[in-house]
């Protein structure tokens, strides 16, 4: 009896793992996605996933442009640049005061002109009597 039950029991289990029915399919997290990621409150969905989400009580559904978006990073990064100049003027010693501008970040990021070159080495000795040799002698 015991043998039977037993056997029963078994196949039942079996059974639950190889009807694909009833089984749950877990999906594998990519090997190269990152797992730790904020959560992405802005989706880009055709109109009946639209229509879904909008009906959801927390949903807020509005407009922006890249323009309204760049105005407001542009007022964060001026009124970091303030409280990071600042900082720099509240912790940098007197007679350093007039290099105060190099700590600028956007001056920073301003990239210097271009120029064919920058500086020009002027040899003292004529060109003939500049000749090859070796490094090392």
């Amino acid at each position: 009896m015991d043998c039977r039950n037993s056997l029963q029991k078994i196949e039942q289990e079996l059974q639950k793992h190889t009807n694909p029915s009833e089984s749950v399919k877990v999906r594998k997290p990519l090997a190269g996605y990152p797992k730790n990621l904020p959560k992405v409150d802005i989706c880009l969905v055709n109109a009946v996933g639209f229509h879904r989400n909008i009906a959801q009580p927390r949903a807020v559904v509005f407009t922006t442009s890249l323009y309204k978006i760049n105005c407001i990073l542009d007022e964060r990064i001026s009124q970091d640049d303030l409280e990071y100049q600042e900082l720099i003027e509240s912790k940098l010693l007197a007679q350093y005061k007039d290099l105060n501008n190099m700590f600028s970040k956007l001056a920073s990021d301003i990239l210097p002109l271009y120029h064919l070159y920058n500086h020009q080495i002027e040899l003292e000795a004529s060109r003939e009597s500049l000749s090859f040799s070796p490094l090392h002698q």
